[in-house]
């Protein structure tokens, strides 16, 4: 039955799982992750700490994802070198 609920893309609370990335050099919480399913895309992903201008280890994800820095940063930039995505954030109040 979950192949069927699967095929319509239905979401299933079951799978669905949380991750916060964090800095690998100051540790600060710098992305929120959710997965909602598995499935066949695939990125690497690392994002710059805008605390200690360090970055996150490099998270791969394989599947759907949500993806949102806490409430207290934004994203500045995202780009792509070879097969990572890097995202550059900044704080709500840093204009």
């Amino acid at each position: 039955m979950s192949e069927d609920i699967n095929k319509d893309n239905s979401l299933r609370v079951e799978d669905i799982e949380h991750f916060e990335v964090q800095c690998a050099d100051c540790e600060e919480h710098l992305y929120n992750l959710v997965k909602l399913r598995d499935g066949n895309k695939n990125i690497s992903l690392i994002v710059r700490c805008p605390f200690c201008d360090g970055e996150s280890w490099t998270i791969d994800i394989h599947g759907d994802y949500l993806q949102a820095p806490p409430e207290d940063l934004i994203v500045e930039e995202v780009w792509q070198e070879e097969e990572t995505f890097y995202i550059s954030l900044k704080g709500v109040d840093d204009d």
